[in-house]
């Protein structure tokens, strides 16, 4: 069964976002970087429940 998480996201032109992500996996991305470098890992998962917003002000 997918784990299931809610978010909230504001993007650059004033537009928000809040959304439920249904996760089902992950991969670690090639590792090209130092060792004292960010890592970074790709997240499957499908989004549902989106209810799109403006910034207050914008």
């Amino acid at each position: 069964m997918p784990r299931r998480v809610q978010y909230y996201v504001e993007l650059p032109n004033g537009r928000t976002a809040n959304m439920v992500l249904a996760l089902s996996g992950w991969q670690m991305n090639e590792i090209t970087a130092p060792a004292s470098e960010v890592i970074q890992i790709t997240v499957q998962g499908k989004q549902n429940n989106i209810e799109w917003g403006v910034v207050a002000g914008s």
